[in-house]
């Protein structure tokens, strides 16, 4: 079956080709460089995320990523980063969010229309993740950067030299500058995971 599940028309609907794949071929093997298996049946994807002894998260991916981990690293770590996110924390972050949104529209009101993803959405995310980690509004630009190479895992599991070299950039800076205890553990894992690991509490 040849499909390039990685064109910018899938990525933009991929629904269609979802229910041909699950009528067609459930079970998938995708070749370099992504080189991967895609199931996309419901009860081959809740055996797949729940059967531990068969089925591993581990891929060559940047090193020490917890979304790459089997239990029970990743277990801990998904603990660490939930902390940074309970209701208590989201609330404090409303002013923050309220300010930037207005930034950002205000920059487009002018133009009496925008792109709600290019112009909005996606700054407003980026700007109020960087915050949370202690990046610098200065450095926005580059977190952005840095953001876009990691999203390069989605067309090739290493992501390349690229996303590689951009989660270890965006984990020194974040681990030097902490915003809060758990975030900043779980940046210190991804460039340290011996030395700080054992200190973080979760």
């Amino acid at each position: 079956m040849m499909m390039n599940l990685f064109s910018d028309d899938v990525r933009r609907d991929p629904y269609p080709v979802y229910d041909r794949m699950r009528s067609q071929s459930p079970l998938l093997y995708v070749p370099a460089p992504f080189d991967g298996w895609l199931i996309f049946d419901y009860d081959g994807a809740k055996r797949a995320l729940n059967d531990h002894e068969t089925f591993s998260s581990a891929v060559p991916a940047p090193p020490n990523w917890f979304i790459f981990m089997d239990p029970p690293a990743h277990t801990k770590l998904r603990a660490l980063i939930s902390r940074a996110f309970t209701p208590r924390m989201i609330v404090n972050l409303e002013p923050l969010i309220r300010d930037l949104s207005r930034e950002l529209l205000d920059r487009v009101m002018h133009r009496g229309e925008m792109d709600v993803a290019a112009d909005f959405s996606v700054p407003l995310a980026i700007r109020v993740i960087a915050t949370m980690i202690g990046i610098p509004a200065d450095d926005w630009p580059r977190f952005k950067r840095w953001s876009d190479g990691i999203l390069k895992l989605s067309y090739a599991r290493s992501g390349g030299q690229e996303a590689q070299e951009a989660g270890r950039e965006l984990a020194r800076t974040a681990s030097t500058r902490p915003k809060s205890r758990s975030l900043h553990c779980l940046s210190a894992f991804t460039v340290f995971p011996t030395q700080k690991w054992d200190s973080c509490e979760c």
